[in-house]
């Protein structure tokens, strides 16, 4: 929303008594305007100012997050195919390492250069030769240990990297649809910074293999149209987070671990890279919630400090106010800096000190209008006609 208010200036009528006098008060009617001219030409926000992380794909995002900690080693996965790279999430935990998410067939340059950055010693790779190809396996392999987990299928390959991570039973595990990703992705977090296998399942529990393992605690994250009721019967106290849908169980989780924690980061709940990456920045508490465009999808939004991530998420939270004195300059000078807070999602208010009778703007755009042979603005449109309007 943008709303715009005229505020018409009024003469001021001073009495003038000596030069000495004139002087003192035009000098501090100066300082005053130039002052007001520094605070009102600069847009003033009441929102919680928040930190984006974002590349201009999915490969760069994660290589920005990857940047954010100080990492030891590196986790590859498809960036285009979820069902093994969802396994990554407590191997991240264990190795301190970044995940990056790379194609099939070639290693992406950015993705060499980083692991150079971080000068990693192992790189481990998440699935077989058709999710992460042996030539990029042999390149890697060129300065780092290379260590590839992968099973027969999606269900194998997550019980091997259990495996690898978790040497004693765990006395807590967690139970997803092997399909749902955002489920997964609503409880990554918690898993990540519990150290807590989340084990993947079909939604009847027939590919469900928790053979060996007697955990004192299972969550099921995601409603019975995901996990049935069947799953319940199979493991001892079961504990069922769920929402109506995705972004609900997203949030029924924030409600279940993390309701005094402010900090959050932000993502889209459409697609599983960013948040599969920005799981590991949540190192000091925080959680990831889900959200499919913008922060205003999250109720009491303004108790929280966001940290977006991925170029597909508005910050809905906020307001701009924008003070215009005069009738085009300062207009002009904060154009770009308005497109950016409405990209954002933000309110935008903006006080017009003129009506705008005496804009040049308006020609000058028409002037290029007319070069292009498109209809011209009407000028009268553009004047405010009255306060508050």
């Amino acid at each position: 929303m943008v709303s715009v208010t005229y505020c018409e200036e009024k003469p001021i009528n001073y009495f003038l008594g000596d030069i000495d006098m004139i002087y003192h008060r035009v000098k501090l009617l100066m300082i005053f305007l130039i002052t007001m001219t520094i605070i009102f030409t600069s847009p003033m926000k009441t929102a919680v100012a928040e930190d984006k992380i974002a590349g201009k794909d999915r490969t760069e995002t994660a290589i920005e997050i990857s940047k954010r900690r100080v990492r030891e080693d590196v986790i590859l996965v498809n960036g285009s195919s979820f069902s093994d790279a969802i396994s990554a999430i407590s191997l991240a935990k264990k190795e301190n390492a970044a995940i990056l998410l790379n194609q099939s067939k070639e290693l992406d340059p950015r993705n060499k250069s980083e692991i150079s950055r971080i000068q990693a010693e192992k790189v481990f790779i998440i699935g077989g030769n058709k999710v992460i190809s042996s030539s990029i396996e042999e390149e890697l392999q060129e300065g780092h240990d290379v260590i590839r987990i992968f099973g027969e299928n999606r269900f194998d390959t997550n019980k091997k990297v259990n495996e690898y991570v978790f040497t004693q039973k765990p006395e807590t595990i967690i139970i997803t649809n092997a399909s749902a990703f955002a489920d997964l992705l609503s409880i990554s977090a918690y898993a990540y910074q519990n150290q807590i296998p989340i084990i993947i399942s079909d939604k009847e529990g027939e590919k469900l293999d928790i053979d060996g393992i007697d955990p004192r605690t299972t969550y099921l994250v995601g409603g019975e149209g995901v996990l049935s009721r069947s799953i319940e019967k199979k493991v001892k106290k079961p504990i069922r987070i769920a929402g109506s849908n995705r972004y609900e169980t997203s949030l029924a989780v924030q409600e279940s671990f993390y309701k005094n924690q402010s900090d959050v980061f932000v993502t889209t709940g459409e697609h599983f890279a960013d948040a599969l990456a920005g799981v590991t920045l949540c190192n000091n508490g925080e959680n990831i919630l889900l959200v499919k465009k913008s922060t205003k999808e999250i109720p009491e939004n303004s108790k929280y400090n966001f940290t977006l991530i991925g170029g597909r998420i508005q910050n809905g939270k906020g307001v701009a106010l924008y003070v215009n004195p005069h009738q085009d300059d300062e207009t002009l000078a904060m154009g770009l800096q308005m497109l950016k807070d409405r990209k954002d999602g933000k309110e935008i208010y903006i006080i017009q000190m003129t009506n705008g009778d005496k804009s040049i703007a308006v020609e000058k755009i028409n002037k290029r209008l007319r070069l292009e042979n498109r209809a011209e603005i009407d000028k009268k449109r553009c004047i405010l006609q009255e306060t508050g309007k």
